[in-house]
């Protein structure tokens, strides 16, 4: 017999569970109501499977917070530490042809690495010091919080010519140029799976 939980003192969103069976919409609908976080859409069919997979995996229900560690396991600690390459800092300058940026990365062996590159901003800058043939497909700029010491959340897809799908990343930081380092940095890493990056 249907129930509606209005009948028992409730509403529907509280009755919003991901599990195993769970769809993108549901996923990112809770990651929107409960954390603020609104992620690309064809990011949203990935990260799906990946909670999928973890639901099966502990046959339960997710919840918000723990659907959150995943994410930032999935998209923003490779930022920090694990990826094929990690942001360690930057500086931009103006030049004729646009903008430029010098990039220290650290290498999967823990050396760090200057690079250089120059492009129409930021991201366009550290695409080309990066020197790989890849190109961004999306980026978007999210707020997590309010006020001045708001953090800043960057998404990107990026594809590499000759490679099947896109890979994602996710930066977070309170300067956005570095969320969006950050972010770049981790879709290029996740490149490694596939082996793109020798």
């Amino acid at each position: 017999m249907p129930i509606d939980p209005k009948d028992l003192g409730r509403t529907y969103d509280s009755i919003v569970r991901v599990n195993s069976q769970s769809g993108k919409g549901g996923i990112a609908y809770l990651l929107q109501r409960d954390l603020g976080v609104t992620i690309l859409r064809r990011m949203q069919v990935e990260f799906s499977a990946i909670v999928q997979k973890m639901a099966d995996s502990s046959e339960t229900a997710l919840t918000c917070t723990e659907l959150w560690e995943l994410f930032q396991r999935s998209y923003l600690a490779a930022a920090r530490a694990g990826g094929c390459l990690v942001y360690i800092g930057h500086q931009l300058f103006e030049d004729s042809a646009g903008q430029g940026i010098v990039l220290q990365v650290e290498l999967p062996n823990g050396q760090q690495q200057r690079l250089g590159g120059i492009g129409n901003g930021p991201i366009d800058a550290a695409v080309a010091a990066l020197g790989l043939p890849i190109r961004v497909d999306s980026y978007e700029e999210r707020s997590l919080g309010g006020g001045a010491g708001a953090q800043a959340m960057a998404l990107v897809e990026v594809a590499w010519p000759g490679v099947a799908g896109s890979r994602f990343g996710a930066g977070s930081h309170a300067n956005i140029v570095i969320a969006s380092i950050q972010a770049l940095l981790v879709a290029v890493s996740r490149f490694e799976d596939g082996g793109a990056i020798d």
